[in-house]
């Protein structure tokens, strides 16, 4: 049930806002805190999330979005694994927009420096996003590139440049035993590592 709050802002914290309307008094957490000033009316698309306390009390925080889409990208962020609710924000607060430019152009360590993500959830969200934007490929074209990473993996290599480089040659990897395009993935991480020395 997509959820709305249209409130006065009558005070600000650290990351949240309190808004009034003429029924309810609301807590808000926001992305960018400064973009809202006091006495204006806002609207905002809620996300509640409930954790429980103990037992008998649970604890509700409130999110809220200036529009649908970043409520949208908000929630399918969540879905990734390793991706919190802080970790979520900052990424809506740059944009996904960006988010998704950078994955294009298969630039993982840009996407680290930008939204300040660790490798490991670089990682998880740049795969995601690359599947996202390759829909055309089944799932049995998604098992053969996941498996090519897990491959390069087991060699030693890290997820962040076996992701790179088998994303670079899905269409490759999709038409081909492994086997096949083994020695020119292995080349091509060979030529990003000598890429990033220079």
């Amino acid at each position: 049930m997509l959820n709305i709050f249209k409130g006065k802002v009558i005070f600000k914290k650290d990351r949240s806002l309190i808004l009034e309307n003429d029924f309810s008094l609301r807590e808000i957490i926001v992305t960018n805190i400064e973009n809202y000033l006091f006495d204006q009316v806002y609207k905002f698309y809620i996300y509640e999330y409930h954790t429980l306390v103990n037992k008998n009390n649970e604890e509700v925080c409130i999110y809220g979005f200036d529009n649908l889409n970043d409520l949208i990208a908000f929630e399918s962020l969540l879905k990734i694994d390793g991706v919190g609710l802080k970790t979520a924000q900052k990424i809506i607060a740059v944009g996904t927009d960006r988010l998704k430019e950078i994955v294009q152009e298969n630039d993982f360590g840009q996407m680290m420096k930008e939204f300040g993500l660790s490798n490991k959830i670089a990682s998880n969200i740049f795969s995601y996003f690359s599947i996202l934007s390759n829909k055309k490929c089944s799932s049995k074209d998604i098992s053969k590139i996941n498996e090519a990473i897990f491959n390069l993996e087991k060699l030693g290599y890290t997820k962040q440049i076996s992701t790179k480089v088998v994303w670079k040659r899905k269409e490759e990897i999709i038409n081909n035993n492994f086997s096949k395009i083994f020695y020119l993935l292995i080349e091509d991480i060979k030529n990003e590592r000598l890429n990033s020395k220079a």
